[in-house]
């Protein structure tokens, strides 16, 4: 399976792209060509190192141009997702062809219009088949020497070449232990509501509310299990430890980095992590359209759209919406 996927591609040098990047070179030893402005690229070499290993071996450093993404068959995708669909476009406009190729979006979130990044991907009609990688990695993680688990998706709706277990065999490594999936959609809904559940539940530990996590767990898997059911794609959501597979896609998972601290968003005001901004009015929208309540995604949305930086709201009004939704999907 390394031979037919290789060499790698990956787009963005940022921390994850460099990471995604080290990986695959170092961890797995497949040829990679790691793609970012120059800038980007003169910085990274100057200042990142990872671990004991600098960003070298087996890469090849690109700038400015993308037709070199033609002599790759997979490629990797991790920057910023307010940043996609200019990348789509430069793609396109370059006459750049990705047909035939496995293209793995590395990041979660959504359009102005409410589309996910897969649909967006899909929408480009660049003829390739897509994929979603996401889990509670983090780089620090990863070189601190703590093994972790990401799933991989793909789906019969989006792709037609190498299927998620494929890709996890290839990738499978020391530091990481990749899990398939078969619902691209499902990967997408919960990455882009796992951050907004983020800023919810920083609001809860402001208030010394933790223990009311776990309902608001449950009310945010309702949410993403109502529309993921929307686009029919039977996946399950599940609770507790990451773990993907079997055709389950993860929510939240305890200790996540994502869950901001309480302190933070009463002293400084909730400022990251920035996908939730982006994501919470989008989401809502989609929601909305598709018939189904706002819930919580429309609320925090509510309360990022009407600050300047979003304040923790009171203790009444975070209470009430806790009980409207625990009655509105019959939660206990």
């Amino acid at each position: 399976m390394r031979e037919t996927l290789s060499p790698f591609a990956v787009i963005g040098a940022g921390r994850w792209g460099g990471t995604l990047a080290w990986l695959i070179s170092h961890e797995i030893g497949v040829p990679v060509r790691l793609y970012d402005t120059a800038d980007v690229i003169k910085s990274l070499r100057k200042t990142r190192k990872l671990g004991n290993s600098d960003l070298s071996g087996c890469m090849v450093w690109l700038t400015d141009k993308l037709d070199w993404v033609l002599d790759c068959g997979t490629v990797f995708i991790a920057i910023n997702a307010s940043h996609f669909g200019e990348l789509l476009t430069e793609i396109k406009q370059a006459g750049i062809s990705l047909e035939g190729k496995l293209v793995v979006l590395c990041m979660k979130g959504m359009d102005t219009t409410g589309l996910f990044l897969p649909e967006q991907l899909a929408a480009a009609a660049l003829g390739c088949d897509i994929a979603v990688m996401g889990g509670p990695c983090q780089p620090l993680q990863l070189f601190d020497g703590t093994r972790t688990t990401m799933s991989i998706a793909t789906n019969g709706n989006y792709s037609d070449g190498a299927t998620a277990e494929d890709l996890c065999n290839a990738l499978q490594n020391r530091p990481i232990s990749f899990e398939p999936s078969e619902s691209v959609i499902g990967a997408a809904v919960c990455g882009v509501s796992k951050n907004i559940l983020a800023f919810v539940g920083g609001m809860l530990d402001a208030y010394g509310w933790a223990h009311k996590k776990p309902l608001l767990e449950q009310i945010f898997m309702e949410e993403a299990r109502r529309m993921i059911k929307a686009f029919d794609e039977d996946t399950s959501i599940i609770n507790g430890p990451f773990y993907a597979g079997d055709n389950k896609v993860t929510l939240y998972y305890d200790g996540s980095k994502n869950v901001v601290g309480g302190r933070n968003l009463i002293e400084h005001g909730f400022v990251t992590p920035c996908e939730a901004i982006d994501a919470a009015m989008p989401f809502a929208i989609r929601l909305s359209e598709l018939g189904l309540s706002y819930g919580f995604h429309g609320w925090a949305a509510t309360v990022i759209a009407n600050a300047e930086q979003c304040r923790t709201p009171t203790k009444a009004a975070l209470r009430s919406r806790l009980r409207y939704y625990a009655k509105l999907y019959q939660l206990a």
